[in-house]
């Protein structure tokens, strides 16, 4: 069930909003909207957003199903009323002038209280009002629990957002259907109507996005990332969200749209967008990947004087370049669309290896994805005095899942698992402490994967923003 109780405020400082919220199901399409209203009216806050919805829905482990859309929270809501400010009551009354749904719980003309959370709007700067009908109406939604209907302020709402309201379609409206219905949204004026499509958008799977690719609104799309592609407080925001939502409907012109975004000037938001890039590789498969490994991963060596006098090679690919692409490899193998095999990834992935702030990153994917090629080269690395902590202990963990990795029963041990032992007993003799630690957290980390198996993993859009 839908938590609707609200022990949290949003405020409007200046040009931008201060989020304090607690609440649970309902804070975290509250916060998404207040980001939302925060990039496109006053331009100033960027990629909160998208973060701080993520953070709020899914950044703590919760699965992206418990955390409801706005047409969700209306949908099972008991009763949902259009509400007006009372002349002379305070902040905290309003009265009923229009009910959307649960007629058998509230009339026209009511009065209604919300005690912890005063009605406010949201949309445009806050004035204290002194509790008169400033012309302002609220959507309310009420909850029944034993003591009768609990009531909670959601926002301020215009006629075309009781209009959408109204036609939401049910529930158990079967699920490509029922996308196909927000589709069209996508990018609407109307910055709550946007919001709620997006939300229901990110919360389908990769596969269902393409299915319903001929309702999104492709033309749409390419204007919305056209117009704010010159935008430095936008950043992730705008491509992290329509860019691969073109790609889902895109056609080979707009492989091209987008890789004149990707490949911008250095520096600019788009040259360094995760979404714009993912939105790229989704069109243009292996072809793509390699002129985004010439721009962007692979290594250009310049001589760097250290302050002692001696000359170092270092790797001069920048960081805002190298680590939004490593973003989007992880992506394209977990949740991509099969252009580009997996084997073609993990050599993509192993650049990554030749940029300091990213190895340890690269070898704990590289990991993951189970490539056992890289065992002669890592243990150079751990060999390296000069080898930061944290290479060193990726290169333990590496070697103690690589022997792991055998079949169950009886019979010859894998190649790699037997030069894994030979290298981790090397590794041992070097750092006993470390193998140790490495050995005791891996066992920890399978037997809560083991507490965990039945859980669905999930490939809905969302989860590429998780990597």
């Amino acid at each position: 069930m839908i938590a609707l109780r609200i022990t949290g405020r949003i405020r409007n400082d200046g040009d931008s909003f201060r989020i304090e919220s607690r609440a649970t199901g309902i804070a975290f399409f509250t916060t998404f909207i207040a980001g939302i209203l925060s990039v496109r009216r006053t331009r100033s806050v960027g990629s909160a957003a998208i973060l701080l919805w993520i953070s709020s829905a899914v950044g703590q482990g919760a699965d992206p199903d418990r955390y409801p859309t706005f047409s969700q929270i209306v949908l099972e809501a008991d009763c949902a009323v259009v509400a007006a400010r009372v002349r002379g009551a305070g902040p905290r009354v309003s009265q009923v002038v229009r009910i959307l749904r649960g007629n058998q719980h509230a009339i026209v003309g009511q009065q209604i209280r919300i005690d912890e959370f005063p009605l406010r709007d949201t949309v445009v700067r806050e004035s204290e009002s002194d509790g008169r009908d400033d012309g302002i109406r609220y959507l309310l939604v009420g909850k029944r629990d034993r003591d009768g209907l609990e009531w909670s302020m959601w926002h301020a709402v215009s006629n075309t957002i009781v209009e959408y309201i109204e036609k939401l379609p049910g529930l158990d409206m079967p699920r490509l259907e029922r996308l196909k219905h927000f589709a069209p949204f996508v990018g609407s004026n109307d910055l709550m109507i946007d919001a709620d499509a997006l939300v229901e958008l990110y919360s389908a799977d990769w596969a269902d996005l393409v299915a319903i690719s001929g309702s999104l609104p492709r033309a749409r799309l390419r204007e919305l990332i056209e117009r704010d592609e010159r935008r430095a407080d936008v950043g992730d925001f705008i491509g992290g969200i329509y860019g691969p939502l073109l790609a889902a409907c895109g056609r080979s012109e707009d492989a091209e749209f987008l890789k004149a975004r990707t490949f911008g000037d250095p520096g600019s938001p788009g040259s360094a967008d995760f979404g714009l890039t993912l939105g790229y590789l989704l069109l243009s498969g292996e072809e793509g990947l390699a002129l985004i490994e010439e721009a962007k991963v692979k290594p250009r060596y310049v001589d760097v004087v250290l302050p002692d006098g001696t000359i170092r090679r270092q790797n001069a690919v920048p960081f805002r370049d190298s680590y939004p692409a490593m973003r989007v490899i992880r992506c394209l193998r977990d949740h991509g669309n099969g252009k580009i095999t997996e084997e073609r990834l993990r050599r993509s992935m192993r650049l990554f290896l030749e940029h300091p702030q990213l190895t340890a990153a690269a070898i704990h994917t590289l990991s993951s994805w189970k490539d056992w090629s890289i065992q002669e080269r890592l243990i150079a690395l751990h060999i390296d005095e000069s080898a930061p902590m944290d290479v060193k202990k990726a290169v333990i963990a590496y070697f103690v899942k690589c022997i792991a990795d055998a079949p169950p029963g009886a019979g010859a041990l894998p190649e790699h698992v037997v030069r894994a032992r030979t290298h981790l007993e090397t590794l041992r003799k070097r750092d006993p402490e470390g193998v140790a630690t490495a050995e005791a957290g891996y066992a920890e980390t399978k037997r809560l994967a083991a507490l965990r198996k039945d859980a669905p993993r999930t490939k809905r859009l969302v989860s590429l923003f998780l990597r």
